[in-house]
């Protein structure tokens, strides 16, 4: 899921490098790239005879990215990456009043989509109807109202702010050829729940298109995999499951060619008189989750339909949410959760424990 803000860390451990803190919860992510947050730069790594594995890193939508690919010919170049991640902010980003989807929350019909926003309202339409309504973009006013993104409220909504929000769910938005409708002037839609993972498929996608099949690609803690690491063996992710308050067990996967990406509910928060709040809302409360979800990390076939599904985790709890991303093919999610006497509890659906790797 898409964030700019977190209140604990995560630390991202990498083989042949050390680790660096980001601001992320939960999970560690295991590459073999070194994190550098505060640089963006490019540079070429010899692995074996003939084979020079390109790594570029860089910062973009409020956070961090690295790559590490094999290169077909002409390696590419973190201007090309940060061209596309900025045409992608340009349709997307609600931090941009020129963005596609800014106009379109201030319109009060119909705008004309560009491609970006076309493929991701649709991406986000077909997981609303699979979660029964776990996952919603129609609630960017209510995210704001708890104190979340660009405009956002200083203090919480009143118990009948909620539900005059939660109304607006009975509005509509839909795509009719390259224009994007809705039925009131004042429905607004949020897309962060989906378009940090759908930029992590472009980029992939381009690397692809230019010959590119063995890469790693890493946006905000969001990740797709393809081929193997430059050592040959495939790419190993590692998902922390925290056992106590003293001791972590990390989980070691390989994904394969697949997304996966994690939601935690201490990314994003926001305190009102002495409580803390996540950001992940629950679209059928109107509130942010409340219900001992730590994490969920979901692995797709995609990084844009993983990051949608682990709110949809996040939102439904272990239980619930295990038995829907289990109804979808080729998806496999992790849970992690703090049961009522306190304790971390995870739960994971069978295919997600088949990846998990044995420890050395």
């Amino acid at each position: 899921m898409g964030f700019f803000i977190a209140h604990q860390p995560m630390r991202i451990l990498c083989h042949l490098h050390k680790a660096v803190t980001l601001r992320q919860p939960i999970v560690r992510i295991c590459c073999l790239i070194m994190a550098l947050p505060q640089v963006s730069f490019a540079q070429n790594t010899r692995i074996g005879t003939g084979s020079t594995w390109t790594s570029i890193r860089g910062q973009a939508q409020g956070t961090t990215y690295s790559i590490k690919y094999l290169p077909k010919d002409t390696p590419v170049t973190r201007s090309q990456i940060d061209s596309i991640l900025s045409d992608i902010d340009r349709s997307l980003s609600l931090y941009r009043n020129d963005s596609r989807i800014s106009v379109f929350n201030r319109t009060d019909k119909s705008i004309h989509t560009d491609q970006h926003l076309s493929i991701v309202i649709r991406s986000a339409l077909q997981v609303q109807t699979m979660s029964d309504g776990a996952f919603d973009i129609r609630l960017r006013r209510l995210s704001r109202a708890w104190g979340f993104g660009p405009g956002a409220s200083q203090k919480p909504p009143s118990r009948h702010e909620i539900q005059r929000l939660l109304l607006l769910k009975s509005d509509s938005i839909w795509l009719e050829g390259d224009l994007l409708l809705k039925s009131s002037p004042k429905l607004q839609i949020d897309l962060d729940g989906i378009a940090q993972g759908y930029s992590v498929d472009v980029l992939a996608g381009f690397l692809e298109s230019q010959g590119g099949h063995d890469y790693m690609v890493e946006l905000g803690g969001e990740i797709r995999t393809s081929g193997s690491r430059p050592d040959g063996r495939p790419w190993h992710i590692g998902v922390e499951s925290p056992l106590n308050e003293e001791a972590a067990n990390t989980l070691m996967v390989a994904p394969g060619n697949a997304g996966i990406t994690t939601s935690g509910s201490y990314r994003k928060t926001r305190s009102f008189g002495g409580r803390t709040y996540s950001h992940v809302i629950n679209p059928l409360t109107g509130r942010p989750i409340d219900n001992g979800m730590l994490a969920c990390t979901v692995i797709a076939p995609t990084a844009m339909l993983a990051d949608a599904l682990d709110n949809v985790g996040m939102v439904l709890g272990p239980n619930a949410g295990l038995k829907a991303i289990s109804r979808i093919p080729g998806v496999e999610a992790f849970f992690v959760w703090r049961d009522a006497k306190g304790s971390i509890q995870t739960q994971s659906t069978p295919g997600f424990l088949a990846m998990v790797l044995p420890v050395d």
